[in-house]
């Protein structure tokens, strides 16, 4: 769950936290540009989309692992209300496994 007011993610379960090599206290202690690894503008872009229609999609951002690598990820995003603004629950999943498979 990102939190857009305050650059940072609001809550994260254990399958991003496996996904991504971090644990809950370091990615709830993350800046959102950090997770998303330079890519500011793109993220930007996909985080007002979902603000403006109220979910977004896409497969052009990459996530930023522990280990430091930019696994590419399909990135469903559903804007949420919560408790004194607006949240974005993201779903992602790493797009790199399905490159791997065999055609």
């Amino acid at each position: 769950m990102i939190d857009r007011a305050r650059d940072g993610i609001r809550y994260a379960n254990r399958c991003a936290c496996t996904m991504l090599g971090y644990d809950v206290a370091e990615l709830l202690a993350m800046p959102i540009s950090r997770l998303f690894g330079g890519e500011g503008a793109a993220v930007e872009a996909f985080l007002r989309a979902i603000e403006t229609h109220g979910h977004g999609w896409t497969t052009s951002l990459t996530l930023r692992t522990n280990a430091g690598a930019f696994l590419p990820a399909e990135v469903l995003g559903f804007r949420v209300l919560g408790d004194e603004h607006r949240y974005v629950l993201v779903v992602a999943s790493d797009r790199s496994r399905h490159r791997d498979r065999p055609g």
